[in-house]
């Protein structure tokens, strides 16, 4: 992944350059109360294996929607155990 964009702290966008994921991403922090903000995650994801892997892609989502939620979960956890 490389970062195309940065502007703490309110967004970073990044390519994509991996093997079997490339595109576009992008993060937008914006206030949402008092000590709060909201995160705002967008992707731009070009399927890999070409036309094999669109048509794959009902079969392998179940799996890439739950490694997803683990990723973020994971990730959730980690970010509320370092607020001070």
């Amino acid at each position: 992944m490389v970062v195309t964009a940065w502007d703490p702290p309110h967004a970073c966008t990044v390519m994509h350059t991996g093997k079997i994921v490339k595109g576009d991403g992008s993060f937008t922090i914006t206030v949402a109360g008092k000590n709060m903000s909201r995160c705002t995650w967008d992707e731009r994801v070009i399927m890999p294996f070409g036309y094999a892997g669109r048509v794959l892609w009902p079969l392998v989502r179940p799996f890439a929607k739950y490694g997803l939620a683990y990723s973020l979960k994971k990730f959730a956890k980690w970010v509320e155990s370092d607020v001070s």
